[in-house]
């Protein structure tokens, strides 16, 4: 044990079967995050912050600016101290709505209130949330989104495979132009596709890479059936049989993960689900601040049409086009901004918690949960036995049928066959922080 461990309690072991996900296992994927990660993240974005200040001071009150980046930049410096150094998780201040919210958590916490010491949940979104506390206290750079360049990077570097997949989706379209000039199995076959191009999507993770460019390569399509045998659990099945069974006057809720190639991909899921009339609406929602590097804010959602509908690729443009067509007919709706999905909470509190987003999922016929973190919010960030049952894992919070897409980045799964964990880990000891597995589970509402 080298002096670190010792002083703070580390224990070298996995995370127990049962047991929440916490730093304090010195073998776990949590461990590795709040040890090398997060400071990674922090340095990464003081450093950009140092190259980009003459930038950030044009675009927001020049001199001004320049005096509120110095202060932000040695606030960060302080957090990555204390993140290092394991300290206390310290109240909020600030405007920011949620704040009240962040500080009655943080009180209850009592002795478990320390990085290493707390529930991994806990600490990852607090230190995302103090660092956006830090922006929010200067004068000027309140608005700064510290991770603009990054999505922004990301959508651009993809768009090669952008292109492949909404001309391999134009090619389908016009062969089969409405629901009633296609079979039930041509849509079904063609839905499961787009599922699937939809999980592998969640690979472009800025968070999980550090920040480091990650970008969509090759035609998406080509790929899907050698990455069949990736997909640990697989009920792409039963979100079919649900999602046409809602009717055309139905809602369908996305709750989305990154910005980027990702955020592509659920339109062209929408695309497909508006154009069969499978819905009447498909509702989507973002976070309120910026959030784990690549998770897609406000600004993200809108400007990623724009980039799409202003495309000198024709197809392209189209497919853009008809995006904002579907927001001005209301059919595409981004909700109001809601800071539950930017508090520490589980899935489980969000009744009591944010009573008014439990009542408006409620009302959706189907709610599809994308990524790592909504997966790790709906299994509370519980070290589950890897053959409990997503039903099981989900406890009180049923508010209508839900589905998950979500690639396996972080040491917690449910629902995988028995033996399954034992031969993966045979094969690659990391496999579940890699992004090259992925699971479908689906909940019927109650």
């Amino acid at each position: 044990m080298n002096e670190f461990d010792l002083k703070y309690n580390i224990i070298d072991e996995k995370t127990p079967t049962n047991a929440t996900l916490c730093g304090k296992h010195k073998r776990s994927f949590a461990y590795y995050t709040i040890q090398e990660r997060l400071p990674i993240i922090l340095t990464k974005i003081i450093d950009q912050t140092t190259r980009d200040k003459d930038e950030i001071a044009d675009i927001f009150k020049g001199e001004e600016s320049k005096d509120d980046i110095k202060e932000a930049i040695a606030n960060m410096s302080q957090l990555k101290y204390e993140l290092q150094t394991n300290k206390e998780l310290t109240p909020l201040d600030g405007e920011e709505a949620d704040k009240d919210v962040w500080n009655t958590f943080i009180g209850l916490l009592s002795e478990n209130n320390t990085y290493f010491s707390t529930k991994w949940l806990y600490a990852e979104c607090y230190l995302y949330r103090r660092l956006k506390s830090i922006f929010e206290k200067t004068n000027t750079l309140k608005t700064y989104d510290y991770f603009r360049k990054q999505k922004d990077a990301a959508f651009t570097s993809s768009l090669p495979a952008i292109e492949m997949v909404v001309q391999h989706t134009a090619e389908f379209y016009s062969k089969y132009t409405t629901a009633e000039a296609s079979t039930l199995h041509e849509l079904e076959s063609f839905f499961y596709k787009l599922l699937r191009i939809n999980l592998w999507g969640n690979r472009c993770d800025l968070s999980i890479s550090n920040g480091r460019e990650v970008k969509q390569s090759g035609n998406p399509f080509e790929g899907l059936e050698s990455f069949e045998s990736c997909i640990l659990h697989d009920q792409s099945s039963d979100i079919w049989n649900c999602m046409k069974s809602g009717g055309q006057s139905c809602t369908i809720d996305i709750i989305m993960d990154n910005a980027g190639y990702e955020i592509f991909t659920d339109f062209v899921l929408t695309d497909f689900i508006l154009r069969y009339n499978f819905a009447q609406k498909v509702r989507f929602h973002c976070k309120a601040i910026p959030w784990f590097i690549s998770d897609v804010v406000y600004r993200d959602f809108h400007w990623t049409i724009r980039q799409l509908a202003k495309s000198e690729n024709k197809v392209l443009r189209a497919f853009g086009e008809r995006l904002q067509q579907y927001v001005d007919s209301n059919r595409i709706e981004l909700r109001p901004t809601e800071y539950f999905w930017t508090s520490p909470y589980e899935m489980q509190a969000m009744e009591p918690i944010a009573p008014k987003l439990y009542a408006d999922l409620a009302t959706s016929h189907l709610l599809i949960f994308k990524g790592d973190l909504n997966y790790r919010k709906l299994l509370a960030d519980v070290n589950w036995p890897f053959g409990t049952h997503f039903i099981d894992v989900l406890g009180v919070f049923r508010p209508t049928n839900l589905c998950t897409l979500r690639t396996v980045k972080a040491d917690l799964i449910c629902e995988l066959p028995d033996g399954k964990a034992d031969e993966l880990s045979k094969l690659d000891p990391m496999w579940m922080e890699t992004g090259k597995y992925g699971v479908m589970h689906f909940a019927p509402k109650v």
